[in-house]
């Protein structure tokens, strides 16, 4: 393999690939000590040896890459791509949710915004009665517009970091109200509202994006997966060298 910077990940993938391929397909150690040493011994004693070297040279690919600045670019898209997902995710989450809670006609609980959402609700439609003068006027939400959903950014040292958390976040929602005189959005426009995430949440939530982190996007093929390459294949070989001793 050409040990060139530009070429850090191709190697990594590239050795990991043969580990992997050459344990599971129960590849002779002579053929996996040719390809990463160019010397096929015929002694079988020397087999651990053969994963040993192999492990070692895992180890030096990943250290290269870490270090590389194709890794340093990798991490960046990666922050970027986990933010951008997170949002996705969120407003995905708050949409179904919301939508869930017009089709119960507001009996559903809402457990991301907590009973925050159905106040504001209700604070809505009595709002609607007001305007036409007849808070007995039969009014019902018949749907909501969320026009934002995201993590809230902190600051520190003066500084702001837009990084995702699963603790806090706001949604921007504006409520539609179906009365006698037609259907007329509430009033203030799309209303910010906060809420908290349990652990549990925060655990499920953590688990999607990385989840869709790895699997649809640049970085998860980028960064993520040389990395899961590399760990597995590491694991195999260290097992093989105990194994072959």
């Amino acid at each position: 393999m050409e040990d060139e910077d530009s070429k850090v990940r191709r190697n990594l993938v590239v050795a990991s690939v043969v580990v992997l391929l050459a344990w599971w397909l129960g590849i002779p150690f002579d053929k996996v000590s040719d390809r990463f040493l160019g010397y096929a011994p015929a002694v079988k004693t020397f087999e651990w040896r053969v994963w040993f070297a192999a492990a070692l040279a895992l180890v030096y690919f990943a250290l290269r890459f870490r270090f590389s600045e194709e890794h340093k670019k990798a991490v960046l898209v990666y922050a970027t791509d986990r933010k951008d997902l997170s949002s996705a995710l969120l407003r995905w989450w708050v949409k179904w949710e919301v939508s869930m809670f017009v089709r119960s006609t507001g009996r559903m609980p809402m457990p991301v915004m907590g009973t925050a959402f159905k106040t504001i609700a209700q604070a809505a439609v009595k709002e609607m009665q007001r305007n036409f003068g007849d808070e007995r006027m039969e009014a019902k939400i018949t749907r909501v517009f969320v026009s934002d959903a995201r993590f809230e950014s902190f600051s520190v040292n003066n500084g702001e970091y837009g990084v995702p958390r699963f603790k806090t976040g706001v949604v921007n929602v504006q409520f539609f109200i179906r009365t006698i005189h037609g259907e007329h959005p509430s009033r203030g426009g799309a209303q910010p509202l906060g809420f908290e995430l349990r652990w549990l949440g925060r655990v499920i939530a953590w688990i999607f994006t990385q989840a869709a982190v790895f699997v649809y996007s640049k970085s998860g093929t980028t960064l993520m997966l040389p990395w899961v390459l590399a760990v597995v294949a590491a694991a195999v070989a260290v097992r093989r060298v105990f194994t072959a001793w």
